[in-house]
């Protein structure tokens, strides 16, 4: 009875285990969250290397997957896709299962890109690279290897790309200012002064000037002349009726 129990818990956990690893090592890291790595997998044309099995014909398995984030991945964008390629490559350490990187990493292991990859002071790099990444999770089973979630894109030795560049909280953005499109500068032309222009006398107009002031000044003396002889006349007759 007792050996009855005992095999039928057995047979359920390897059950469990078989359930838990069913999926091979890439669409493991495309369900624990890294899908871009996946397809760039996919696009790199070495997915139907990456779900062989370890008995398959030509099959690299048992594989250790180096999965970076999904937001690491905007490092790489704009590089070529043949470069890319082989940047993928490099995540991917064919033929072993490293369940402690400490120590199975140390000196170093083989990755598919040929090139190999270390484990120091708690950050994966690869061989004399600047890039070092920062293990999130694992080791995860798959059917095929393991998986290890990393925070960064490994890059080769001499290799670098364009970080993006981080805002200081306190740094406040400036807004500049729409420029009019078509804009028309009016120019506003001075008003020309306005000159009082001095009348012109020639000596013509002064000699007619002097002419006409003196032919008035005759007709008032004569006017003046004929009222004192009016005047004179009108007294007259009362002188002489005075005499008689």
């Amino acid at each position: 009875m007792k050996a009855n129990i005992i095999f039928s818990l057995l047979i359920t956990s390897l059950h469990v285990v078989t359930i838990a690893a069913t999926d091979d090592v890439a669409v493991t890291a495309k369900k624990e969250g890294c899908s871009e790595f996946y397809d760039a997998i996919v696009a790199a044309g070495v997915y139907e290397h990456a779900k062989k099995q370890p008995d398959e014909n030509g099959s690299l398995a048992p594989f250790t997957v180096f999965a970076p984030a999904n937001e690491a991945f905007a490092a790489i964008k704009d590089i070529d896709p043949k470069k890319k390629k082989q940047i993928i490559t490099l995540h991917v350490v064919p033929g072993k299962k490293i369940a402690k990187t400490a120590d199975d990493m140390k000196d170093g292991v083989p990755t598919v890109g040929e090139q190999l990859l270390f484990e120091k002071e708690g950050k994966i790099s690869l061989d004399r690279a600047q890039t070092k990444a920062t293990i999130t999770k694992g080791p995860i089973d798959a059917n095929n290897g393991v998986v290890y979630l990393i925070d960064t894109v490994l890059l080769p030795a001499g290799e670098t790309v364009k970080k993006p560049e981080q805002k200081s909280e306190h740094t406040q953005e400036q807004k500049a200012e729409p420029k009019p499109e078509h804009t028309v500068e009016t120019k506003i032309e001075p008003k020309a002064q306005t000159k009082a222009v001095a009348p012109i006398i020639t000596e013509h107009t002064a000699q007619a000037l002097i002419t006409s002031v003196t032919q008035l000044t005759q007709s008032i003396q004569l006017l003046i002349h004929v009222i004192q002889q009016a005047q004179a006349a009108s007294e007259a007759p009362a002188t002489a009726a005075s005499i008689k």
